[in-house]
């Protein structure tokens, strides 16, 4: 699924990958040689992760950025991390994308300051 948008909003991208994958999730009970899963939710694309990134980040020293920024690189990165996942496989067995499989990229653009005022309103509604 490609969009003509470049704009990227990281719960928007999240929840379609949710309904993309739901075939594709790593159970808790899946052997970890079994290699067909793409996602799993319970380590990928979390808050625990996301802060991990953030830190990662900071501790590099050569991002120049707010915490903002450094958040949605976050988010960018865990999307980009799915992604090739889904195209290298595991392990080298190549597996088809999911033909919904949400394509976003090279250029990854915040969703306008708007969107999210709009989206903060609803939710306070």
């Amino acid at each position: 699924m490609s969009f003509n948008s470049n704009v990227f909003d990281p719960e928007t991208v999240k929840a379609l990958l949710k309904l993309v994958l739901k075939d594709r999730e790593k159970k808790a009970g899946d052997h970890k040689n079994t290699n067909n899963w793409l996602v799993d939710w319970g380590k990928d694309w979390t808050k625990e992760s996301i802060m991990e990134e953030i830190i990662r980040i900071k501790k590099k020293g050569d991002c120049v950025g707010t915490e903002e920024q450094m958040r949605f690189l976050a988010h960018v990165l865990e999307y980009m991390e799915i992604l090739g996942r889904a195209l290298i496989g595991h392990a080298g067995k190549k597996k088809p994308l999911p033909t919904a499989f949400p394509i976003y990229g090279p250029q990854f653009t915040p969703p306008h300051v708007r969107d999210v005022q709009l989206k903060t309103q609803k939710n306070i509604l």
